[in-house]
């Protein structure tokens, strides 16, 4: 469900470093590789979306020269910023568990 209050033309127009790791800019030049998100291995995800959010990832990415991945990757950062963290830490490990019936560590 779409939050009422989310003004996408502020997320626009807001400063880039807002959602710049570490206040470093990057662009789509240098996304080949996994040093840009501090993983050691990138695991293929598939989503399906409506066309008009395929477009505002595509216009972000373009507006702040980032590759869509690293559109994505910075709003989960965001949403997951304003989250309590140990109640984000303790829904992670209840969703591994149920998911991959493992040990999340």
């Amino acid at each position: 469900m779409a939050n009422k209050d989310f003004n996408f033309e502020e997320f626009l127009t807001e400063p880039k470093n807002r959602l710049t790791r570490q206040g470093k800019q990057h662009t789509t030049r240098n996304t080949h590789t996994t040093s840009n998100t501090n993983r050691s291995t990138l695991h293929p995800f598939s989503v399906r979306l409506d066309k008009p959010y395929i477009d505002k990832i595509k216009a972000i990415a373009w507006y702040r020269k980032i590759s869509q991945r690293e559109v994505i990757e910075q709003a989960v950062d965001v949403l997951m910023n304003d989250m309590n963290p140990k109640e984000m830490e303790k829904t992670i490990s209840e969703f591994v568990h149920e998911h991959f019936g493992g040990d999340d560590s």
